[in-house]
This record gives structure tokens, C-alpha cells and sequence, in this order.
């Protein structure tokens, strides 16, 4: 075995057990790291002989990663065959990503925040004015995080990033909503 040989495994591996924490199958990270470690694009014959998975699995795994805008899918001219490629454009891979953890994650909290606070609006006991309060701030930390990440998707110098700058965003707009 060669020194890429191992490299591409340990990394496959790695990918894999870091998934849970990128919220994405294992499987489909260990394809991501496969596809990294190649230059050429590859079929999901090859990738199911070198990585051991199952027909099933390789094409779920592909799926997902193309959802989340991290694989291309590419056919050879005059060929029925299916390759794909990792994304290796940074700028396109990162941005396909802060979309995918807007629209699961951060969209669904800010929603939800939104909705409970209003829900409390009439409540006049402390505890009901507190987690409104505290709401509030959720909506509007996830709101600030999300111009931030705008601004950096669009390009914008975004000056003074960091939890101050994130902290004193939230503080104005839960000012504007009271």
C-alpha cells in the first residue's frame, strides 16, 4: 500500500466517525472523503469495490452529499455511465453549506422562537415573561447569524465578526421587538 493509499483510508475513516457532528450519514462522509482523495471522477461500481459498501448505500450517500451540494454528478458523452466528484470549489461547497444549516437548522429554531414568544405575548407570570425574553434573544441571535452569513455569502466585508459583534446584533434587534 502507498502512502496515499493509507491516507485516503485514514481520512475515509476519519470522515466517517466525524459525520454525526457535520449531521450527515456516515456512509455519505465517508464518500466525501473518497471523492476528495481523487482526482479523477468515479462511478458507483468503483466506489462500492474500494470502499466496501453496498450498492444502496453508495447511492443514498450520493444523494445526500448532492443535496447538501458537496458531489457533482457528470455523464460522458455518448456513455449511460454516472460519475461523480467531490466539490472542490471552497467558496461553492461553503456557501452550499451555510444554505443547508439555514434552511434545517437555523430556520426551524427561529421559527419556532418566533411563534412561543408570541404565544406568551398575554402571559403576565414571570416565568412566561422570562422565557419570552429569552426567546426573543434565541430569534434574534439567529437572526444576527444570519445577516452575518448573508454578508459573507454575498461577499460583504463583514468587520468585527466574533461573539461581541454577534452579541451586540442580538441586543439591538431584541430592542426593536419589544
Amino acid at each position: 500500500m502507498s502512502e496515499l493509499d493509507d491516507i485516503r483510508e485514514e481520512m475515509v475513516q476519519f470522515w466517517g466517525q466525524m459525520a454525526p457532528y457535520w449531521a450527515i450519514s456516515p456512509a455519505a462522509a465517508r464518500l466525501h472523503a473518497f471523492l476528495m482523495s481523487r482526482e479523477e471522477a468515479v462511478d458507483t461500481d468503483t466506489v462500492m469495490a474500494e470502499l466496501g459498501m453496498s450498492r444502496g448505500a453508495v447511492s443514498m450517500g450520493l444523494r445526500e452529499l448532492r443535496e447538501w451540494g458537496l458531489v457533482l454528478q457528470e455523464k460522458p458523452g455518448g456513455s449511460r455511465r454516472v460519475l461523480y466528484r467531490a466539490e472542490t470549489d471552497w467558496e461553492t461547497a461553503i456557501r452550499a453549506i451555510a444554505e443547508n444549516r439555514r434552511r434545517r437548522e437555523w430556520g426551524p429554531i427561529e421559527r419556532r422562537a418566533e411563534d412561543w414568544a408570541e404565544r406568551l405575548k398575554g402571559q403576565r407570570s414571570g416565568d412566561a415573561k422570562a422565557l419570552r425574553d429569552r426567546l426573543l434573544g434565541v430569534q434574534a441571535l439567529v437572526g444576527a447569524a444570519n445577516e452575518a452569513t448573508d454578508a459573507l455569502l454575498s461577499g460583504k466585508t463583514a468587520k468585527g465578526i466574533g461573539m461581541r459583534f454577534l452579541l451586540s446584533r442580538v441586543m439591538k434587534r431584541q430592542g426593536r421587538r419589544r
